[in-house]
């Protein structure tokens, strides 16, 4: 993170700047829009006393176009050319071109504000690159440059998705930015919240929260299932259906726009986690939903939390008022359940299954410790250490 004010000032007018390259929040001065009677969105450039205004066909979002379309008609109008020129074949181009197509308008509301967050963080080395000579070198490179080791294997994944998406739309031909394919790992995180949950941690939240309040069952609702928290929010009664959680997960919500089909869930509920549904007031389509505070305490609002990161502010708060350690989390809630259940016996597969992943490399890191563990126990015994 940048320290000083002075250089968040920067980054901020820099991130201003990029936006109207963008066509995130562009304003193009003469320009006037309207819909017509049929309901599309037109636009054109109209100045004062210098003629007849001149339509823009363009699509705004198109900002290549756009901009090539408005400095034209500025030019026959008489007026000065101000706007931001976009070089033909470049990265900027390219992502103007990525938000026209449905790989991006089919993402949801925060997924594509997002993406175009972390764009910004990059764009400023790659701007002027001619996209189609870029090379796993420069992939490489940029990922070097990126402190950060998760945000930067997320940054790489957003440069192959949008890649993916100029293949399919026939601009290039390979993807130098699949470095999994290459045999090149993902950078290993070394910061961040990583904790995972204890058993200890369980039992200091569910006294502090008995059966019966939200809190208690958003917990149980967190370790019986090992749900993210952005599908924890928006599960309800309307997906019980014979014993079981039965949904689509909120991540791949846009799969089928990337691609890829969208992946259901069948979850048993336990009896512990169907203890605390019976036992907690709901009247919602959602099991965990809003209180607010009334002359008579605290009363349920019926309203959901809105996504993940609003549910998770609210629980990062309980667990304080609890007394938790400060790096609890919801998130570190699945991982307590993922290491509880390697560390019954549960295979690779079977963790895969409950959690929801689609390849093994993440259930295999909590098969790998819970077994470490093992083996370091039984070679303590072996050793004698463990008896007094």
């Amino acid at each position: 993170m940048l320290a000083s004010n002075h250089f968040l000032n920067l980054r901020r007018k820099r991130s201003k700047a990029l936006n109207g390259r963008l066509g995130v929040r562009v304003r193009f001065k003469h320009v006037h829009r309207f819909k017509d009677r049929h309901g599309k969105a037109r636009s054109y450039v109209r100045i004062s006393g210098r003629g007849k205004a001149i339509p823009i066909t363009a699509d705004p979002e198109d900002q290549v176009e756009f901009a090539r379309q408005y400095d034209r008609a500025l030019e026959t109008l008489g007026g000065k050319v101000r706007s931001r020129r976009i070089k033909a074949g470049s990265w900027a181009a390219l992502i103007a071109q990525y938000k026209t197509w449905a790989d991006f308008k089919d993402l949801g509301p925060s997924t594509k504000h997002k993406k175009l967050q972390r764009i910004e963080r990059w764009i400023d080395q790659w701007e002027d690159l001619p996209f189609r000579e870029t090379t796993h070198a420069d992939v490489m490179k940029l990922r070097s440059l990126i402190d950060a080791p998760t945000t930067a294997n997320t940054i790489v994944s957003d440069i192959s998705s949008i890649i993916k998406a100029a293949v399919r739309h026939g601009l290039m031909d390979h993807n130098p930015a699949e470095l999994r394919s290459l045999g090149v790992k993902r950078r290993k995180s070394t910061s961040g919240n990583r904790y995972v949950w204890t058993a200890a941690d369980f039992k200091k939240f569910v006294d502090f929260y008995p059966i019966g309040t939200m809190e208690h069952l958003a917990l149980k609702l967190l370790w019986c299932t090992g749900v993210r928290v952005s599908d924890a929010c928006r599960l309800g009664p309307q997906h019980i259906r014979n014993g079981n959680l039965e949904f689509t997960e909120y991540k791949d919500s846009n799969s089928k726009a990337q691609g890829r089909e969208p992946k259901e869930r069948c979850i048993p509920i336990l009896p512990m986690l169907q203890q605390a549904i019976d036992a907690t007031p709901s009247h919602a389509l959602a099991f965990i939903v809003k209180r607010k505070p009334s002359k008579l305490g605290s009363i349920l609002t019926g309203v959901p939390y809105a996504d993940g990161n609003t549910f998770g502010a609210w629980f990062k708060r309980a667990c304080k008022e609890a007394g938790l350690p400060k790096q609890c989390a919801a998130h570190g809630v699945r991982r307590g359940s993922a290491t509880g259940a390697a560390e019954h016996g549960a295979t690779e597969h079977q963790i895969m299954s409950i959690f929801g992943w689609s390849t093994p490399e993440q259930a295999r890191v909590y098969t790998q410790k819970a077994q470490r563990k093992a083996l370091t126990a039984r070679s303590i015994d072996l050793l004698g250490l463990g008896r007094e």
